[in-house]
This record gives structure tokens, C-alpha cells and sequence, in this order.
């Protein structure tokens, strides 16, 4: 009884062992059909790299595939080969750490031409550092631990602390792709004999998402519905040449986009939002510029013939030309085709009504605001048959739509006056001259530049360029069925 037992607890466990071993096979298999077809897309999605070297050590629990990347023309022992090692441990139990396809813990690795610096900190990483998880449905998902370093060279010292970067998707490219990055600080330091500056970054937090394979994209990474936020808790910048600092501190910095696309028509949005504090020379009074804010759009661009110049640009990157390449008929010739493919582009995407703007520029200066936006669209355009562009133009002129709105105050003016009288008594102090005869010179040339701007508003006004109410100035431009108005009266009219 207990030999037959034991024979059937052997036998179990040479089943087991037998369905891991064939799971594990089959997963290693699968992995690395997965791994090479990936690579073959990104040779097409992007034709300006060069795969080289592609090598693969496959075995039963684990394999190893080292890829070269190029960038450019240059082949044999001058090429710049930067290469990356994937160990990959297949599933079902990969490393026995969890259950999934595959882990897998990259590499990167620079060629001896790389700087020293570059290099010692990328051999730093520990294994691990870079890891992707891959699923059975083909999902991944990947964590980049990048650690604190410092680098210098050439003048320029950068320096940061642990950073932290997440990515997630579909190993095949379907569907969404995700991705984190956190960096709590970067300072980077750049210094000559003429000058230094110094850039400084605190609080770095980016995310984002991107639809694959989205509708009229033709599977190009370039056109891809999605969004993006990202944020920096405070910019610092910081420069100075001799006796002359130029400081200016954003924040907070805010950018967020976002991309979509109805029946291969694409249309986005994206916005910029600050504050600013701006200090240019020793003894200045700083300038806050306050409620910064940035906004543009896009709508109804035509999504295959975006794919068409995408990859035609890209084709046109990773072709390595000859010498005679660089004979001036030559180029042009060159040039000659891209502004052909460009006017091929722009009487396909016409047709469908797209329109571009500026929808709000802004910010708010001594308390008042000001405001700029614009906007340019085609509407009801029909091209004939094997008609071009240059052919075409007077009647795109009839369809098209441009508009054009600014408003800010006079203030303005004055407050920037008085920065210049601060500026010029500072100069006046500085060079011996007394307190009251500075104070006098320094109010002396402000007013004159004042009195100078304002009479120049008033000629603006007289002529129809602005509007002046008051202390508020505005303008208004449109443009419609060929004809410009400005605030209201014809414009671009020959005269009489």
C-alpha cells in the first residue's frame, strides 16, 4: 500500500514536472516570436535606427537577446552601436518570482567611444533596476528605478536624485500604453569664461496614455490618441555674464495635451499654465507675471495624410546618402520633393475643414490682464481634378477664415516705465551720482519713454490699428472670403 503510494505521488510528480517543463518551453517559444516581431516593427515605425548584431541565446527556463541600435549612416568599426541585453525568464513561474509569461531585467551598453561618465553610471545599475513583467494575455508592465548620480563634463555638471519611471501596455503595441515618471530634483550647472548659468527643477511629475493602433494612424507611434500631464513643482534659471544676473523662477509649471480622432480626422488640444517672477541685473525690481496660461487646438487634420508625411520624413532620415549628396543641384532637387510631398499633404488634408488656433494667450501684469488668441480655418474647399497647390490658392484664399483678438491696458506701459526709472536711478546711484539727482535722471528718461509709447498709441489709435478706451486697448482682425477688416473697417483695400 505504501509502495503503491509512493510510486503515485512519483508519478505525480513527474507529471507536474513534465507540464512545467512543457508550459516553460512553450512560454520561452512564445516570448521570443513576441520579442522579434516587436523589433521588426520598431525597424519600420522607425526607420532612421538601424538594428544590428541581433543575437539570440535561447534556452529551456531563461534566455538572453542582445539587439545594437545606430543612429545615422555610420557602419563597421566608426559606427556608434548602443546596445541593449534583455535576460528574459520564461513562465510560468519566471525566476519563481510570481506567475506570468516572462521577467525580464534589461541592460544597456555603451561603446568605448561613450563618455566615462555616461557609461560608469549606466554599468551601475543593478540587476533588477530595469525590469518588465510580461502577462499571458500579453499585457507588460515595466519599472525603472534610475539611482541618484552626477555627472560633468565639458563645462556642464548635472545632479539628481533617485528617479522612479513606470510603464505599462500591450507587448504587441495594441491597445493602451501608460506611463509615470517622478524625479523629485534636477539641477544642472553650465560655466565658461564668458558666462555661467544654472537650471534647477524640483518637483517632476509626468503621466500619460496612448491609444495603439488608432484609427487612421496606420499604426504610426507619431499619430496616437491619448493624453499627457505633466507638471514641475518650480522652475529655476539662472544665467550671468560679468556684472549682469538674469533671474527667472516659474511656478508652478503645467502642461497637459490631449489627442483623438472621429473617422480619420484628428483633433487636439494642449495648454500651458505659470506663474513667473523675472529679475534682470543686480539692483532691478522683479517682475511678477502672474496667471500665465497658454492655450491651443487643432481640429479635423487628416489622419492617413499626417501617416504619409510621417513616414516619408522618417524614410527620408534613415537614408544614408552618397557624397555627391551634398552638391547644391542635388539638394534642391531634394528639396524640391519634400515641398512637392508638403503641397501633396496640404490639398488632401484641405478638403476636410481644418482649423488651427490660438485659443488664449494670457497673463496677468501689475493685478490687470491681458489677453492674445487667433484663430485660421478652411471651410467648404472642393479641389478639381489633378489641380495643385499654387492653382488651387485663390480660391482657398475664398475659403478661408482667420481671426485675431488682443486686448491689454495702457497701465502696462506705465508700470514698465517705471521699471526703467527704477533701472536708471540704481545706474545713477551706482556711478556716484546723489540720491535726488539720480531719483531726478532716473524719472527724467522714464517719463520721456512713457510720454513716447503713449503718443505712439495714440498714432496707432488715430490710423484704426487699436482701440483705446480709456485705459484699455484693444484690436480685432478678421479675414473672411478674401476680405480683412480691421476693428470694423476695411483692410488691405488699395487706396485711392
Amino acid at each position: 500500500m505504501k509502495k503503491n503510494s509512493l510510486t503515485g505521488v512519483v508519478a505525480a510528480v513527474v507529471v507536474l514536472a513534465a507540464g512545467y517543463l512543457g508550459a516553460t518551453a512553450y512560454t520561452g517559444q512564445r516570448v521570443a516570436s513576441a520579442y522579434e516581431a516587436r523589433l521588426d516593427k520598431v525597424e519600420k515605425q522607425f526607420p532612421f535606427l538601424h538594428l544590428v548584431d541581433r543575437q539570440a541565446d535561447r534556452g529551456l527556463f531563461s534566455s538572453t537577446f542582445t539587439t545594437g541600435v545606430t543612429l545615422g549612416c555610420a557602419t563597421g568599426p566608426d559606427a556608434f552601436v548602443v546596445r541593449f541585453r534583455d535576460h528574459v525568464r520564461h513562465g510560468p513561474f519566471p525566476g519563481f518570482d510570481g506567475f506570468g509569461a516572462a521577467e525580464i531585467d534589461s541592460e544597456i551598453l555603451l561603446p568605448a567611444g561613450a563618455p566615462e561618465a555616461v557609461r560608469s553610471y549606466l554599468a551601475s545599475l543593478k540587476p533588477g533596476d530595469l525590469r518588465t513583467r510580461v502577462a499571458y494575455d500579453g499585457s507588460y508592465r515595466t519599472v525603472a528605478r534610475l539611482p541618484a548620480g552626477e555627472m560633468s563634463g565639458s563645462g556642464i555638471k548635472a545632479k539628481w536624485p533617485e528617479a522612479r519611471i513606470t510603464g505599462s501596455g500591450s507587448f504587441d503595441g495594441a491597445g493602451a500604453n501608460r506611463y509615470e515618471a517622478s524625479l523629485p530634483e534636477l539641477s544642472v550647472e553650465h560655466s565658461s569664461d564668458e558666462r555661467t548659468s544654472s537650471l534647477r527643477l524640483v518637483g517632476v511629475a509626468l503621466r500619460g496614455e496612448t491609444q495603439g493602433n488608432t484609427q487612421g494612424s496606420g499604426g504610426n507611434p507619431w499619430l496616437q490618441s491619448g493624453t499627457n500631464a505633466w507638471e514641475v513643482g518650480k522652475v529655476e534659471l539662472r544665467t550671468q555674464s560679468g556684472d549682469d544676473p538674469v533671474s527667472l523662477d516659474l511656478a508652478p509649471l503645467k502642461y497637459t495635451a490631449s489627442v483623438d480622432v472621429d473617422k480619420d480626422l484628428f483633433g487636439g488640444k494642449a495648454a500651458i499654465t505659470t506663474s513667473a517672477v523675472l529679475k534682470i541685473g543686480r539692483d532691478a525690481k522683479p517682475v511678477q507675471i502672474d496667471d500665465i496660461e497658454f492655450q491651443e487646438s487643432f481640429q479635423r487634420l487628416y489622419g492617413p495624410a499626417l501617416q504619409k508625411l510621417s513616414e516619408d520624413s522618417l524614410t527620408d532620415m534613415s537614408v544614408c546618402g552618397a557624397a555627391g549628396d551634398s552638391d547644391p543641384d542635388a539638394q534642391a532637387a531634394q528639396m524640391a520633393k519634400a515641398q512637392e510631398r508638403m503641397t501633396a499633404v496640404m490639398m488632401q488634408m484641405l478638403p476636410h475643414d481644418p482649423s488651427i488656433s490660438l485659443d488664449k494667450l494670457s497673463l496677468r501684469f501689475g493685478g490687470q490682464p491681458g489677453q492674445l488668441s487667433y484663430s485660421a480655418g478652411v471651410q467648404g474647399f472642393e479641389p478639381k481634378p489633378n489641380e495643385n497647390l499654387m492653382d488651387a490658392m485663390p480660391r482657398i484664399v475664398q475659403a478661408l477664415t482667420v481671426k485675431a483678438d488682443a486686448s491689454f491696458p495702457a497701465a502696462w506701459i506705465r508700470q514698465l516705465g517705471a521699471l526703467g526709472q527704477e533701472d536708471t536711478a540704481a545706474a545713477g546711484a551706482g556711478a556716484g551720482v546723489g540720491a535726488g539727482a539720480g531719483a531726478g535722471v532716473g524719472m527724467g528718461t522714464a517719463s520721456q519713454r512713457f510720454a513716447q509709447a503713449d503718443a505712439m498709441l495714440d498714432i496707432a489709435a488715430g490710423k484704426g490699428f487699436i482701440v483705446r478706451n480709456g485705459d484699455d486697448i484693444s484690436t480685432h482682425f478678421v479675414m473672411e472670403h478674401g476680405v480683412g477688416t480691421l476693428n470694423g473697417k476695411p483692410f488691405g483695400a488699395p487706396r485711392k
